[in-house]
């Protein structure tokens, strides 16, 4: 039998081994993809000047402070050294999620 795999976990933004809690507001919900990606990281070098910085925290963060869509939609564009670090670490535009993004457009129900 096949093992069904959920489209999101559960993810701890900060991990529990990095003092991080169960708590609501230390929760999002991740791809399997990113998540994995992700695992304990709580920071990674910026792309552009080699850095390390913190990623992402969809908890306490505006999406739209670190994060473009190009002009098609099916790319993002780290506007900070945070979104930079983030997209580079979870390979959010890795052929496959562009792919997916595409398809999304062409049905109708891409979240832009």
């Amino acid at each position: 039998m096949k093992r069904r795999r959920n489209a999101f976990h559960i993810e701890h933004i900060i991990p529990l081994h990095r003092n991080g809690s169960d708590e609501l507001e230390n929760l999002a919900f991740a791809c399997d993809g990113c998540n994995s990606l992700k695992w304990t990281h709580i920071e990674w070098p910026d792309p552009e000047s080699g850095q390390g910085v913190p990623l992402f925290n969809s908890r306490k963060e505006e999406w739209s402070v670190h994060f473009a869509w190009n002009d098609d939609f099916t790319t993002l564009t780290g506007l900070t050294p945070e979104g930079r670090a983030t997209l580079d670490l979870v390979k959010m535009n890795q052929p496959g999620l562009v792919n997916v993004r595409k398809a999304l457009i062409a049905i109708g129900v891409h979240p832009r």
